[in-house]
């Protein structure tokens, strides 16, 4: 029997998906990132608010890419698409 489980992705979270049967909904927005890693099969989505957190007045450019995400406090980590996908790069880096 196919089960499809759901989930919705609210502003500020980020999902990790790990069965081909799940379903990921969000309101669309301009701050979506979706990355994909094909030898684990696995998918993380995050729908954050804005583009980059201003940390120390620092131009994004200048600040970037660093983890950020283990600066910001647990509410905040997913609000950037920067911060996001720093923290996607790292947990797909860590997958063997």
């Amino acid at each position: 029997m196919f089960v499809e489980e759901n989930y919705n992705v609210k502003i500020g979270e980020l999902k990790i998906i790990r069965k081909a049967d799940e379903v990921v909904w969000t309101i669309l927005g301009s701050c979506i990132s979706v990355v994909f890693h094909v030898r684990s099969d696995l998918a993380l989505i995050c729908h954050a608010q804005y583009p980059a957190p201003r940390l120390y007045r620092d131009k994004c450019s200048d600040s970037c890419p660093r983890p950020c995400f283990t600066e910001l406090n647990e509410a905040e980590k997913f609000k950037y698409v920067t911060c996001s996908l720093e923290y996607m790069i790292s947990y797909l880096k860590g997958i063997k």
